[in-house]
């Protein structure tokens, strides 16, 4: 395994090495980054301000080593089981393996922490160090839906379709998702600008009947805010 040194030089990250660590292309992670309000500083990402902004972690200075290993996609933890993506996302969804909080970044990128989840699947009784997040760094649904509610119910919308892009979340064991607070700022911004821009055309809209509220949201209710995590990462 390449030392952490590799992509943590100077206690900051390269453009080129944040998107080795998320598995993500080259060409989107800034974008991805920028959504989450992770700001670069001289050309680099230092690994702290990654950490907290990504992950929603303040570590100990020694304990980022271990974090700053490339993350691990779907496929690449089910491995680990011995198991396919869609059995360990089926599984884990039911709360019938608790593994690790799974961080989805966008339809096609879900990731676990790699030093957490290869210390559940390799410990004999799948244990593994719990990480505190920092206070307010995500939101509940009904979080969501206080604040927010014209933004819960594109959510609600898209529950049941498959590679939905929501706002960047964490999902616990069981299915639970814990939605990043940047993520969800600027969806609801997106959002509220869709529903604005679409106003004038409200008549046709109504008049394509059920279907136009949800096609509405497919179509992209949050692809201002989430273009880069739509794109990032081929790998599930």
């Amino acid at each position: 395994m390449p030392s952490p040194n590799e992509f943590a030089p100077a206690g900051a990250a390269t453009l080129s090495q944040a998107a080795k660590w998320l598995g993500m292309s080259r060409n989107v992670v800034a974008d991805f980054l920028e959504n989450l309000d992770v700001m670069a500083a001289s050309g680099k990402y230092p690994w702290h301000r990654l950490l907290s902004g990504v992950l929603g972690v303040a570590p100990a200075s020694d304990e980022i080593d271990a974090l700053t290993q490339p993350m691990l996609t779907l496929a690449h933890a089910a491995a680990e089981l011995g198991l396919r993506a869609p059995d360990l996302k089926k599984k884990f969804e039911a709360g019938e393996i608790s593994a690790p909080p799974l961080y989805a970044f966008g339809p096609r990128s879900r990731r676990f922490i790699a030093s957490q989840f290869r210390a559940f699947a390799r410990s004999p009784r799948g244990a593994f160090v719990q990480l505190d997040r920092l206070n307010d760094f995500t939101m509940t649904l009904p979080q969501v839906a206080k604040q927010f509610p014209h933004l819960h119910s594109k959510i609600e919308q898209l529950r049941d379709v498959k590679d939905a892009a929501l706002p960047s979340h964490i999902i616990m064991p069981g299915g639970k998702k814990l939605f990043l607070r940047s993520a969800v700022l600027k969806a609801a911004k997106a959002a509220t600008s869709t529903k604005e821009d679409a106003e004038p055309d409200a008549n046709a809209a109504s008049c394509q009947g059920d279907r136009a509220p949800l096609d509405s949201a497919a179509e992209g209710i949050f692809v201002a805010a989430h273009r880069a995590a739509q794109e990032a990462g081929v790998a599930r």
